[in-house]
């Protein structure tokens, strides 16, 4: 079977956890995109004798409508996956100043990131088909914390606050109304933050 290379092209993208979604849509033209990335957050935790991950998963959901060729407004929903902190009884790790200590094996702190946000994404057309864009916006995020060891799971708590977020990435429209965009966007979390 034959297969073009632009379907190939777009296949090794979206693999890499780059998105897919419109670049160049016309004037007053409703967009829809999905992306899937790695996350990294920066969750301020400090560790001693335990184990940190701040990498994880993420994806991202956008709907926009074009004002004109440079400016769009955006809603987003974005879950950014999680950071865990584990252990075992006496290691230790500090969060948002206080040092806390794991009493049983096989312990995990787990915290997961979503928020909900609207913005603008402004495009600079570079041709026809390839433009760079910046974004910005405003987010209300949410943070839940669980706390989990060997048959036991308790939520640990929760935050939420607003936020502003901002981005930046390039598009290829390869077809005139599908296009594949690889960006970076930063989120704020009062103390914590986390890019995709």
């Amino acid at each position: 079977m034959k297969t073009s290379g632009s379907l190939l092209f777009l296949v090794a993208f979206v693999l890499l956890g780059l998105g897919v979604g419109p670049v160049q849509a016309q004037t007053g033209h409703v967009y829809i995109g999905a992306s899937a990335g790695r996350t990294s957050f920066d969750t301020g935790i400090l560790t001693a004798g335990s184990t940190l991950d701040e990498s994880s998963t993420g994806y991202k959901l956008v709907a926009g409508y074009n004002l004109n060729r440079n400016v769009a407004v955006e809603f987003t929903y974005a879950d950014l996956g999680e950071a865990t902190v584990s252990g075992n009884t006496g290691d230790l790790f500090a969060y948002q100043g206080v040092v806390y200590q794991f009493k049983t094996d096989n312990a995990q702190l787990k915290l997961e990131g979503t928020l909900a946000g609207a913005g603008g994404r402004f495009s600079f057309p570079v041709n026809r088909a390839f433009s760079l864009y910046a974004r910005l916006g405003l987010a209300s995020w949410n943070v839940d914390r669980t706390a989990s060891a060997p048959g036991v799971v308790a939520s640990a708590g929760s935050e939420s606050g607003t936020d502003p977020y901002y981005g930046v990435g390039f598009g290829w429209e390869f077809v005139p109304t599908v296009s594949l965009n690889a960006d970076y966007e930063h989120y704020e979390f009062d103390t914590e933050s986390a890019n995709l």
